[in-house]
């Protein structure tokens, strides 16, 4: 019984100066809605497209928290109505950005893939779909989304950023690191 509450008392102490600290998270999101009108028949059996004159629907919600003026966490939720296949949910990044210094930057845990130029959400895009690198890179990495797990720092050279990361195979190939 003592060890359970000495360890409770210490999980106390570090927890509560994180959460006397941390603001109310910023919510924000969005709502990406897109109407098929073409007239292809994209089906060879039945001669018909199945998002022919329909709607789809997919958005985002993203929760994020300054714990301090050093260290944030980020949590992004993809809310989906895909065609034929229901409702779903995903969680896009759930990650933590601590400051090491200025321009410097350790991010850990579920990220997007930082490589390429084009924004991974839909508000981001130039069009309505992703282009051939990102499509890609998604098709590459293991995670949905070309999304990755591991470690990164990043720094901010003014004019580029660089990013050097260890991550989960992005093949998911089991003990391998990328």
């Amino acid at each position: 019984m003592e060890k359970k509450l000495l360890s409770l008392a210490v999980a106390a102490a570090v927890a509560s100066p994180l959460s006397v600290m941390a603001d109310v998270p910023e919510v924000s999101g969005f709502i990406d809605v897109i109407y098929t009108a073409t007239d292809e028949a994209s089906d060879p059996v039945t001669g018909t497209n199945p998002t022919e004159g329909k709607f789809t629907v997919d958005g985002e919600v993203d929760f994020v928290g300054q714990l301090n003026e050093r260290a944030a966490v980020r949590v992004d939720v993809d809310v989906m109505d895909t065609l034929g296949s229901g409702s779903s949910a995903s969680l896009e990044q759930a990650r933590f950005d601590w400051s090491l210094t200025d321009g410097i930057t350790l991010i850990g845990g579920l990220f997007n893939n930082p490589v390429g130029w084009e924004g991974h959400d839909a508000p981001d895009l130039y069009q309505t779909t992703h282009g051939l690198i990102w499509n890609t890179l998604d098709a590459q990495t293991n995670e949905g989304g070309n999304n990755l797990i591991g470690l990164a720092i990043a720094a901010d050279l003014e004019l580029v950023s660089v990013i050097v990361a260890l991550t989960d195979d992005i093949g998911g190939v089991d003990e391998e690191k990328s």
